[in-house]
């Protein structure tokens, strides 16, 4: 993997954050995974394939969870970017996520938080996401607790 692979997929990764929150259209986003892909939170079923993840789209748009028109942004910080040992094509990028969200009198709250590992694959010179898993999940939506050791979850 070269320096301009390892930026493709940061570009990917930062793209499909942007259009979480941004999408035009389904295929906008869908564009950016393989047709095989898979996408899972911890703890949950996974969807798969482009039905399946146009699917989740559509859910989390009807809770407004993200989606255009939303106030909501994934923050995707901490990027780490490594290259397949035996295969070329394929890459694992993990970062974190901090979703943001506005309060009804339009201050920003970190609304969650959570792990991406994303497993890359080049397809015809293009980098697309082949699996997303989400994990380490946390929801911080909650008030904090001074009295509460927060490092034990």
């Amino acid at each position: 993997m070269n320096l301009d692979d390892e930026l493709a997929i940061r570009n990917l990764i930062a793209r499909v954050s942007w259009f979480q929150d941004k999408w035009m259209s389904k295929d906008e986003y869908l564009s950016n995974y393989t047709q095989d892909c898979v996408w899972q939170v911890e703890g949950d079923i996974p969807y798969q394939g482009h039905d399946g993840l146009s699917n989740r789209l559509q859910f989390v748009l009807d809770v407004g969870m993200a989606g255009r028109g939303l106030p909501s942004r994934h923050c995707v910080t901490s990027l780490w970017v490594e290259p397949d040992g035996e295969n070329p094509n394929i890459a694992v990028a993990r970062s974190h996520c901090i979703m943001m969200v506005l309060q009804a009198d339009g201050s920003p709250t970190a609304g969650g938080m959570g792990d991406y590992i994303d497993v890359c694959r080049r397809e015809n010179g293009v980098w697309r996401i082949a699996s997303r898993f989400i994990g380490n999940v946390h929801s911080v939506t909650a008030k904090f607790d001074e009295n509460r050791d927060h490092r034990k979850g």
